[in-house]
């Protein structure tokens, strides 16, 4: 991956023995309660990087009418909920490693691990467009994901959508699997019939080091979109 030419950015990846770990909350009258959160965020994404088991099920129901469309998804995310105890363990400069943007409140941490990721650029002033949105790199050793979002009325929301979906988007690329029906309905007239379609796709299981290298907001629409990595399973 080349770097941004131009804007913010943090860099990502490994550095000097640790893993860095960006984290996002809300504005808060007390700065010490955002960075807390944040901080607390960031720690969640290291419980994820250290393994996590994810389940996404989508359902897509056509008909014949017009106003005949049904779509639903439901996503389960388990991992180590006890991520406070990570906390300690990030190395953090609230000096340098703080970004305020788009109403949120972002922290940049190390994580020590002996664990090596490839470089990456949290990229949340950048303006314009990352390649890797239409051409997702190749890592060895790895699989990516995209994930978007589109603005919630809380940034920091958006932010963790687009990083949850790029989850998704791994563990369809992996263990999903699509089932498909389609039913005939006829009448007793000749042109009384319809049909119907339905499209399920499910998708199910465990990643490792799974780690968001890049992540770019949408100037125009504050919609975000995280490239999201993780470590190929053993064949």
């Amino acid at each position: 991956m080349s770097q941004p030419e131009s804007g913010a950015f943090w860099n990502t990846g490994s550095a000097s023995g640790a893993v860095v770990f960006y984290g996002t909350a809300g504005i808060y009258s007390r700065r010490e309660d955002s960075l807390r959160l944040a901080l607390e965020d960031a720690a969640k994404k290291a419980a994820i990087f250290n393994g996590l088991e994810a389940r996404i099920t989508s359902v897509l129901n056509t008909g014949g009418g017009i106003f005949d469309y049904r779509s639903e998804t439901e996503t389960f995310l388990q991992y180590d909920e006890d991520y406070k105890k990570y906390v300690d363990g990030l190395i953090f400069d609230p000096e340098t490693d703080v970004l305020q943007k788009d109403g949120a409140i972002f922290v940049r941490v190390r994580y020590k691990t002996p664990v090596q990721i490839p470089a990456g650029w949290a990229s949340f002033q950048r303006p314009e467009k990352p390649s890797w949105i239409t051409v997702p790199p190749e890592i060895p050793g790895y699989i990516t994901g995209i994930g978007y979002a589109g603005r919630r009325s809380a940034h920091r929301d958006t932010v963790t959508a687009s990083y949850e979906n790029a989850i998704f988007a791994i563990i369809t690329a992996l263990y999903g699997s699509a089932q498909e029906e389609t039913r005939h309905i006829r009448g007793s007239g000749t042109f009384d019939w319809r049909s119907s379609s339905s499209q399920e796709i499910t998708a199910a299981g465990r990643l490792q080091r799974f780690y968001a290298l890049d992540a770019w907001v949408n100037p125009a629409d504050k919609s975000v979109w995280t490239l999201g990595i993780a470590q190929k399973p053993a064949e």
